[in-house]
């Protein structure tokens, strides 16, 4: 049954196998970023490429963004071409080598460590990094242009910039604006800190998360009677089972400190159902009926009043008027 295994245990017996292979947590986790596929196969990335066949193609490449899509881009394109003209143009130093572990952090389990990795060490031999901001295209003459003025020209342009985090859309959030995985997020966590609200969308938003939990159980363990809410929203998520993983998380440290009965934990998804496979969603529906967990489904976040600890969310679903649904 999900709710006997050992997260801590399974943890353990991934470190001691790792370990017989001379490989370290976060490494492994910089390896099944950049190099998954080969890795999984019992490969490096290094061995990997010695059986890929190099094209005599030319041409000036650019990517924007040296995370984890753009460098293992460029990894990929530095092993097929016999000489490569790659540049990066990525003004990050560090980046997130393994993002579901970011729920571990969450949880208490990984520290933030193990989940970053530094960009100038997964920079592939011959591969050129501008360390600035991309803000400008011009594809009519093939050129960017950088925040500091660098204008870079190209004949092949992979753009791989990630994702922004919407939190802005919000009210209550408004000043937090958007915001990528990676990157110093300080700004970002202490907004929501003033709110009493977290994200494990970003690594110091994981970190801030553990705090909060452990706060919870605290508070909890003085006597307390309170409530966790946790939300999916309405637009697309980089992972749809992180929200529930992060509740199943924050359960199992309140039930370690002898407190879940003193906090009452719902989850409120925009959707009508767990999970969009129907097999997954009855298997998850029982894990919220075993851990008492509470859920409202078709429920929207859309504004946060930290002042007074008020979630404001839309309640929407489907009505039949004449015949027709609005």
């Amino acid at each position: 049954m999900i709710k006997n295994r050992n997260i801590k245990k399974d943890l353990e017996q991934l470190d001691s196998i790792l370990k017989e292979q001379g490989i370290s947590r976060r490494d492994a986790m910089k390896m099944m970023g950049l190099g998954g596929a080969a890795f999984l196969a019992g490969g490096t990335e290094v061995e990997a490429a010695t059986t890929l066949k190099a094209s005599d193609a030319k041409g000036k490449i650019l990517i924007i963004g040296g995370g984890l899509a753009g460098m293992s881009t460029a990894a990929r394109l530095t092993s097929n071409l016999s000489n490569p003209d790659i540049t990066v143009i990525e003004p990050e130093a560090e980046s997130v080598s393994y993002q579901p572990g970011q729920t571990l952090v969450g949880g208490g389990i990984w520290p933030k460590s193990d989940i970053v990795y530094k960009r100038d060490e997964f920079t592939p031999d011959g591969v050129k990094v501008i360390k600035e901001k991309a803000i400008k295209f011009d594809p009519d003459n093939n050129t960017v242009t950088t925040d500091k003025g660098t204008k870079v020209s190209y004949d092949y342009l992979i753009i791989a910039a990630g994702v922004t985090l919407n939190y802005g859309a919000i009210k209550g959030l408004e000043e937090a604006g958007e915001a990528y995985s990676s990157g110093d997020n300080k700004k970002l966590v202490s907004i929501l800190d003033s709110v009493g609200a977290c994200s494990i969308f970003s690594a110091d938003g994981s970190e801030a998360t553990w705090t909060h939990i452990q706060k919870l159980a605290a508070d909890a363990k003085s006597g307390k009677k309170l409530k966790a809410l946790f939300t999916h929203p309405n637009t697309p998520i980089k992972c749809g089972g992180a929200p529930k993983k992060i509740m199943f998380l924050a359960n199992s440290r309140l039930e370690e400190a002898g407190v879940r009965d003193n906090v009452e934990m719902h989850f409120y998804p925009n959707g009508g159902n767990m999970f969009g496979v129907k097999e997954y969603h009855n298997a998850l529906s029982e894990q919220f009926k075993v851990r008492d967990f509470k859920h409202s489904y078709k429920h929207n976040l859309i504004a946060i009043d930290g002042k007074n600890k008020i979630a404001t969310f839309n309640h929407h679903w489907t009505e039949k008027v004449l015949g027709m649904k609005i």
